[in-house]
């Protein structure tokens, strides 16, 4: 059982269509794993280690998945919060699972940031918003 796991796949078939979007876009499992790659060193850089927690307002997609990997390969918790909850609700779960990282969709922006002020989550790289993804597909 040598050909399972995420970075296995990608190792041996990069160009094997790991996701398909919601809105038709298909990302390779070489896609996934190079932007799982460089969200983890992002994390890193932002002194997040292993056994910190990481938050995350995203859509169902691509991007999700790509949180979530590079944060397992981080060895940091993962705490999905769902879109419905309003600022104040997200805060209190940023407080309690002592969230040091806090990614968001551009889309739950007013709530994400209300919540991250309130919770006492940093900016990160001197900005609350990065571009997410980096490579267009």
């Amino acid at each position: 059982m040598t050909s399972i796991g995420l970075w296995t796949i990608a190792e041996q078939t990069p160009e094997r269509t790991a996701v398909v979007a919601p809105d038709g876009r298909t990302v390779t499992y070489g896609e996934l794993t190079a932007d799982a790659d460089r969200i983890a060193r992002g994390l890193r850089e932002a002194g997040l280690r292993p056994g910190d927690s990481v938050a995350m307002l995203l859509p169902n997609g691509a991007d999700l998945l790509t949180v979530h990997f590079a944060a397992l390969q981080t060895g940091l918790y993962v705490v999905p919060l769902n879109w419905h909850l309003v600022g104040a609700e997200l805060a209190y779960i940023l407080k309690d699972c002592g969230a040091r990282a806090f990614v968001a969709h551009e889309r739950f922006a007013a709530s994400a940031v209300e919540a991250a002020d309130a919770a006492g989550v940093p900016a990160g790289h001197g900005t609350r918003s990065a571009q997410f993804p980096a490579s267009p597909r």
